[in-house]
């Protein structure tokens, strides 16, 4: 059966849509007496149940309205932003993000009369009815709404709110189980620029299945010029097989055992979209998400929407998935890797296909493709001055675009794509893989906290119901380049227990940590002063501050009998565990050097907090845990002083 709505839309003209009046297009009547004529008998007399002068009104009044919406779009709505509100968790959606588009029409099938009989908004009705077949005109029905966590109408196995990312509790749902020729659309006007260039959005649907061909329920994404609504870039979406649109009958929608009056339902799980807009960057463009029942009028559709702009890294999906894996890859130099981890397909036959586009200045290069994958979770593109001879090295670098094909069988499903065509993966150009690596810098982190070892001496001392605790360092820092900051950060504590079901979720101040330091690392008048000391008294003893900065913009050259001392409080007795027999501390150690080099160091220990020793007469000090760092060479074990 022949679609109207594509071979219309050809012999349209721009005045027609931008001027004061909707002109239908040459031949309108003609090619709809076609598709009434391609219609079976069996069609006409249970579904349609209607003459051609019945059906074609329908068909024209729908057409125009359409143009009606578009031409409201490119002449009254503003440019927004693509991103805003692509969530739904505030749990509503508003005009000044979306524009909205419902249309439908009554069928003589169930006797109702709608004034007028084919009625369309354009502002957004949430509420309404969901369900009745050839019941409830347009107006009455619920089209466009945010959904809560939940299970589908009519599906067991659909949530209606995406798992990913985690914590997410809304969606967007188009459409509803009416039939009756509905039409619900949100879309937004704006200005492709390297920004929104890559579009992603998640998506779920539940469709009768009348087998009707093109004219099954489906949903699908526009990309139309703003400026004249007859051009569009719908090749750049692909929701499978190749198509901005997705049909009842795509194979890759599962068939259900839901049957309603006498018409199956299929339906199709989440799944995340990526598509690489970079092509009509500086052009303003219409984004449109649609969703439309049967235009036999027998049969519904309805379409869930979330994520817009999240991305999909991360995102589960049994279409497969594709993550760029940097830690195996290279970052500079030929030759060189770039590297991914994919999981296949569910279903039979499952494979994929992969290509790596080189790109300099916007401009692909060179495309070096895989073989055909079947099997394993990781690949690796080998650079060689073979494939990438066509670099210019004058650039220094370049960027890339990865593009995967998971395919079951011979049917290729939606495309996994990192980067983008103008860009690659990371913002700018030519920036995401240098040809040659440059050489080392010998300046670069040579002053470099080396942790030999880190011992507990004693295990503890106990004071006033708590502990504290002594820690030595064996560190060392070359003196060669003066420092100008040291930092120190908690970047975890830790109860331990021998009894799983003893320590409890408790981020309590007291239990996050706080520190405080000797006031001046080095020897007069050189020296780096604690310019964060947060350690507080009074109510404020136990406040939770975790980081300690030394600095001192002219630099300062550190001697061996230097020391950096830091104390870390444990919380009292009152606030830990009675079954806790441990704690464990983590602390990051950074510094930064006269050539503005940057470096840093992890380190963690484990504290006893059941076997105290005893305190020496006359120290005084709160529940501590002391870090002796050494700035050359090893400093013995000692007591806190000087602070």
């Amino acid at each position: 059966m022949k679609n109207i709505f594509l071979i219309i839309v050809i012999c349209f003209f721009t005045n027609s849509i931008l001027g004061q009046e909707i002109v239908l297009p040459k031949n309108f009547k003609q090619e709809i007496q076609k598709q009434y004529n391609s219609i079976s008998p069996q069609v006409k007399s249970n579904e349609l149940k209607m003459d051609f002068n019945g059906f074609y009104e329908i068909q024209k009044t729908i057409y125009i309205n359409d143009q009606k919406h578009l031409k409201s779009l490119i002449t009254t709505k503003s440019i927004v932003n693509l991103c805003d509100n692509g969530t739904f968790e505030t749990g509503d959606i508003n005009a000044s993000d979306w524009n909205f588009y419902w249309t439908g029409a009554n069928s003589a099938a169930g006797g109702n009369v709608c004034i007028p009989a084919s009625t369309t908004g354009t502002t957004k009705l949430n509420t309404g009815q969901f369900t009745g077949y050839y019941q409830y005109c347009p107006a009455d029905q619920v089209h466009t709404q945010v959904q809560n966590v939940g299970t589908d109408n009519y599906i067991t196995g659909l949530s209606k709110v995406y798992s990913f990312p985690t914590g997410n509790t809304k969606s967007l749902r188009l459409g509803n189980a009416h039939n009756n020729y509905g039409i619900e659309s949100i879309s937004k006007n704006v200005i492709i620029n390297s920004t929104n260039s890559t579009l992603s959005f998640s998506y779920a649907m539940v469709l009768q299945n009348p087998g009707h061909n093109l004219d099954n329920p489906f949903f699908q994404v526009n990309i139309i010029d703003a400026l004249n609504p007859l051009i569009n870039y719908n090749s750049l979406i692909d929701l499978g097989g190749g198509s901005n649109t997705l049909r009842s009958d795509n194979p890759l929608l599962t068939v259900s055992t839901v049957n309603v009056d006498g018409t199956g339902v299929v339906w199709k799980d989440w799944n995340c979209i990526t598509a690489d807009l970079s092509s009509l960057i500086g052009k303003t463009v219409i984004v449109e998400f649609k969703n439309r029942d049967c235009s036999m009028g027998g049969h519904f559709g309805y379409t869930y929407l979330d994520n817009i702009c999240l991305g999909c890294n991360g995102a589960p999906s049994n279409e497969g998935t594709l993550i760029l894996n940097q830690a195996q890859g290279s970052i500079c130099d030929i030759p060189g890797q770039i590297c991914v981890n994919y999981t296949l397909p569910t279903g039979s036959s499952p494979s994929l296909d992969l290509s790596l586009q080189i790109i300099q200045n916007g401009v692909v290069v060179n495309t070096i493709n895989s073989v055909s994958l079947t099997s394993g979770s990781n690949y690796c593109f080998n650079l060689t001055t073979a494939n990438t001879s066509g670099l210019n090295g004058s650039l220094l670098g370049f960027d890339y675009k990865i593009i995967g094909i998971p395919k079951l069988g011979s049917f290729s499903l939606t495309p996994k794509v990192i980067g983008s065509s103008s860009e690659g993966v990371t913002v700018g150009i030519n920036n995401d893989y240098k040809i040659n690596c440059p050489p080392p810098d010998p300046k670069c982190c040579n002053n470099t906290f080396s942790v030999v070892s880190a011992t507990v001496i004693p295990p503890s001392y106990p004071y006033n119901g708590g502990t504290y605790s002594i820690e030595d360092f064996n560190v060392n820092v070359p003196n060669n380049i003066p420092l100008t900051e040291i930092k120190v950060n908690v970047e975890s504590f830790e109860i331990l227990s021998a009894f799983k079901d003893c320590i409890k979720c408790d981020n309590k101040p007291v239990t996050l940590g706080s520190l405080f330091g000797i006031s001046k690392i080095g020897t007069a008048p050189n020296v780096l002063t604690l310019t964060t000391q947060p350690y507080g008294t009074g109510n404020n003893v136990n406040i939770n501050n975790n980081e300690l900065i030394w600095s001192n913009l002219n630099g300062v050259t550190l001697s061996t009998t230097d020391k950096i001392s830091v104390v870390y409080l444990l919380p009292s007795s009152n606030d830990i565990p009675c079954c806790a027999t441990k704690a464990k501390v983590c602390i990051r150690i950074s510094w930064r050097d006269t050539n503005c080099n940057y470096c840093e160091a992890f380190t963690c220990s484990t504290i006893d907090l059941k076997n105290p020793k005893d305190l020496k007469p006359g120290f005084q000090l709160p529940q501590l845990h002391t870090l002796w760092l050494n700035a050359r060479g090893i400093f013995g074990s000692g007591h806190a002083n000087g602070f």
